[in-house]
């Protein structure tokens, strides 16, 4: 596979476009369309997927959350923030899934425990692709792979109360460990754990 670097310094193939990705032989079989960069024209399908997920219990959709969740990935399209963001399709072109990379968020920094972390941001997958049928997992190694290029040693996020059924076991299963709480961070009463592995 033929590499060249796109406009943000990041290793892609020449052929597909696609950040190449170490995935297991499992989660290979059971995943079979691809990872690759987000493009403007997935924005209306990423923000059906953050839909089903940027929700409050009492009052439903979280309209300020989902504003800021969408302003962020136009900014790492437009260039304007420092992030890159992924996509998960099926062989039919269908997206179904994003996560993103970026420079750490100053309240994750104390839970980190090498010089160099990135942070994962922005992980959703639609609710009828998600369990063990791999595409967290592609997306997961495409971020990877990314923080390893740019010279990470580290991964940390942080992931809130609403993902505690879904996100927190999922990083678990990936070798990411709690590296502690953020109290409040959300909200009055609603935590953060922040979870982290070394790259």
């Amino acid at each position: 596979m033929t590499s060249l670097e796109d406009h943000r310094g990041q290793a892609k193939s020449k052929e597909t476009g696609m950040i190449p990705a170490t995935l297991s032989t499992q989660e290979v079989e059971k995943f079979n369309g691809r990872v690759r960069l987000m493009k403007e024209e997935d924005l209306p399908a990423v923000r059906e997927i953050l839909e089903m997920w940027v929700r409050d219990p009492e009052t439903g959709l979280d309209h300020e959350e989902l504003d800021q969740d969408m302003k962020n990935l136009v900014g790492s399209l437009d260039g304007t923030l420092d992030r890159t963001n992924f996509v998960a399709e099926t062989p039919d072109g269908q997206v179904i899934g994003t996560m993103g990379f970026a420079s750490p968020k100053n309240e994750l920094l104390p839970f980190s425990k090498t010089e160099k972390p990135g942070e994962l941001v922005n992980a959703y997958v639609h609710r009828d692709y998600q369990g063990g049928k791999g595409v967290g997992t592609a997306l997961l190694n495409a971020v990877e792979s990314l923080a390893r290029s740019k010279g990470c040693t580290e991964v940390i996020l942080d992931s809130g109360p609403r993902h505690v059924l879904t996100g927190h076991p999922f990083y678990i299963r990936m070798g990411y460990e709690k590296a502690g709480v953020i109290p409040n961070y959300y909200g009055p009463g609603a935590h953060t754990t922040v979870f982290r592995r070394e790259i």
